[in-house]
């Protein structure tokens, strides 16, 4: 098709196994082909992973060829290619490494967001699958689970099937007693499956 079509640009993407295949020898009958049909010298390919590059769950590598007739459109697509890593560098300098953690939760259908620094400890109350948070302003309830909240906010430590605490906020942990105190006084049970996390946690104090 490209033969007779003469494209400006041909995009190809394939297995990233093609590379490889017979020995390499089919990927090299792929690039001859384009070089012989005018787009010699002005050919670049490369092996990406589709989740490095958006919002998908999945590894997925691919072979990713690009073809131009034309010298022009060749070298603004290489000028693009080192703008494009002179941004990213740019990004990856000025990154604020300090940026707070937030955590999410909701209020009837109202989203709110508090700093996990803020946040002492979150247990469960008298009523199910309601919550309360215990933060450094005082006191906020909401519906959820200890086990839902622990696996979407890892800066925050299950001790116990019925609270998580942020370790920031840890005043004093007692082993033996399997009891932690808070920075604002409070103290709250830990349980024994989570004994050596607390240890852990102690080890650093």
């Amino acid at each position: 098709i490209f033969k007779v079509r003469k494209p400006r640009v041909i995009f190809l993407e394939n297995v990233k196994n093609l590379v490889g295949h017979d020995n390499g020898r089919t990927f090299r009958t792929i690039i001859e082909r384009l070089e012989k049909a005018g787009y010699k010298d002005k050919i670049r390919y490369q092996v990406l992973n589709a989740c490095e590059y958006g919002n998908i769950p999945q590894n997925r590598e691919r072979i990713y060829i690009v073809a131009f007739r034309e010298k022009e459109d060749y070298d603004r697509f290489k000028q693009r290619l080192v703008a494009t890593l002179e941004i990213s560098i740019s990004n990856i300098e000025n990154f604020d490494y300090t940026e707070k953690l937030t955590f999410h939760y909701k209020v009837g259908r109202q989203v709110r967001n508090i700093d996990i620094d803020d946040i002492i400890y979150i247990s469960t109350t008298k009523t199910p699958h309601k919550l309360i948070m215990v933060n450094v302003r005082g006191e906020n309830q909401f519906f959820g689970s200890i086990n839902q909240y622990a696996k979407e906010s890892a800066a925050l430590v299950k001790i116990s099937q019925s609270c998580l605490a942020n370790p920031k906020n840890i005043k004093l942990i007692d082993l033996p007693k399997y009891k932690v105190t808070f920075v604002n006084g409070d103290t709250v049970d830990f349980s024994q499956s989570a004994y050596k996390r607390m240890k852990r946690l102690f080890d650093k104090q």
